[in-house]
């Protein structure tokens, strides 16, 4: 409306600026949108973004508009198209620098943008259980296979990570979607549920798959970075309707997809997601369970309580379970000091988390690989089993009594809140729906091959 004719030129800087960037993009013709895609040509773009009410159905209006803005196109696309010729023609070269630079600024902020929009669009969508946002946000070499990327030229400016763990039977049933082989579809959703989940480590699938943002506290976004002209990384804290909190670093890929106009396709350039990852919210770790905290950090915490030799601490953490089956105090520290698991209390030994699987929506696990360093240093292997414990609010328990797998349980006679002993044990603390270990063991390097190490 500001070209039309029937107003003055726009004198704000923002206008200004503002008027620059649509006539840039137009003239790029790149369509990077937030999940509607803009039509190609200038014309049709301007006449449904800038034209007001009162002036939508005059033709002498859209005339004057049309007008206007191809001249203001035109003279963006001048340096771009004289190339070293037009320099001359131009009067200067620091007149085309100027205008190849508002190009680049004005793609760049128009890329970001979209990058925050697909991040809100993501969440959203996931929020929501809705099949057509992960279809969406895959990309092709998922869908189509390595070999269709590669024939197009596409090169990923990310490298690829290891697929991660997917427990899809426990993640179809958080989604809604039907068992295996009930239909095409329902293999189809269950394919492309898998696909995405594999794009994500064991927190974030936890975070945004299995569980959904609090009702009372949304998403947070903490800073959003446009890396370079194909990479947007954001990172964002959430709290689940569980309570627990993370942050979450989602990285997204521009991949060029083509998209319905009329009766042609339209290339359009869109964000897809590269990888998401996750960490605990609080960077102190937690020194008593509570269900803010995420079972990554528990891990942490009892590996620290172990290297100082602090077996209270060290069951505060077990769940009611374990305390059971573990007995007293005093022969939870004898077995802590047996040859087994002596190496987790070397002060001095490395340790690295090989590998983190979110089981279902209750239960984790997490494989470390401890290295001693004295005069006979060793490998150690172990495992810890995690499990949320479950509150009034919990719907692993269904309708028929029947618990989710993995989940949790209290032994014959041992509720949380009663058991075996007061010595530290986990029996004295509010323990619902916190993470808590219901066993640590000790693995053979054979025992490695069912983790695909």
């Amino acid at each position: 409306a500001h070209h039309s004719g029937t107003r003055s030129a726009p004198t704000s800087t923002y206008s200004a600026r503002h008027s620059a960037i649509m006539a840039t993009v137009c003239h790029q013709r790149v369509a990077v949108t937030a999940g509607r895609h803009c039509p190609r040509e200038p014309s049709s773009f301007f006449s449904k973004t800038s034209a007001t009410p009162k002036h939508r159905n005059t033709a002498k209006s859209r005339r004057g508009r049309s007008s206007a803005i191809h001249g203001r196109i035109t003279a963006f696309s001048a340096g771009n198209e004289r190339g070293g010729a037009g320099d001359a023609a131009s009067g200067s070269d620091g007149q085309n620098g100027s205008d190849e630079d508002q190009r680049v600024a004005a793609r760049r902020t128009a890329c970001a943008a979209s990058g925050v929009a697909r991040a809100e669009t993501l969440r959203v969508g996931l929020e929501h259980r809705s099949a057509y946002t992960i279809v969406d946000f895959l990309r092709s070499a998922d869908v189509l296979g390595p070999d269709s990327a590669a024939a197009a030229g596409a090169a990923s400016p990310v490298p690829e990570a290891t697929p991660s763990f997917v427990g899809i039977d426990a993640l179809a049933s958080s989604f809604g979607i039907g068992p295996a082989r009930a239909s095409v579809e329902i293999d189809e959703d269950r394919a492309h549920l898998k696909m995405l989940a594999q794009r994500m480590d064991a927190a974030a699938q936890r975070a945004l798959l299995y569980s959904k943002p609090g009702r009372h506290t949304p998403p947070v976004v903490l800073s959003s970075l446009l890396v370079d002209d194909a990479a947007f990384v954001q990172r964002f804290e959430l709290t689940t309707e569980a309570g627990e909190e993370s942050v979450l670093t989602l990285r997204f890929a521009l991949e060029e997809r083509l998209s319905p106009n009329f009766k042609c396709a339209t290339i359009i350039e869109q964000w897809v997601v590269q990888s998401v990852s996750g960490e605990a919210a609080d960077p102190e770790l937690p020194g008593r369970p509570e269900r803010r905290h995420p079972p990554e950090a528990v891990v942490d915490a009892q590996l620290a309580a172990l290297r100082g030799s602090d077996a209270t601490r060290v069951r505060r953490f077990a769940s009611p379970r374990n305390a059971a089956a573990t007995g007293s105090l005093e022969m939870f520290r004898s077995m802590l000091a047996s040859e087994a698991y002596a190496p987790l209390s070397d002060p001095n030994a490395t340790v690295q988390v090989l590998k983190t699987a979110q089981l279902s929506r209750n239960a984790f696990v997490e494989l470390l690989q401890v290295r001693t360093h004295g005069a006979d240093g060793a490998t150690f292997n172990y495992l810890w089993l995690m499990g949320r414990q479950p509150d009034a609010t919990d719907d692993a328990i269904s309708s028929n009594g029947d618990r989710e797998p993995g989940a949790s349980q209290p032994i014959s006679g041992v509720e949380s809140g009663s058991g075996s002993g007061s010595e530290g044990g986990s029996e004295e603390e509010d323990t619902a729906g916190c993470w808590m270990t219901d066993a640590v063991t000790a693995m053979r390097p054979a025992d490695l091959l069912a983790f695909g190490l």
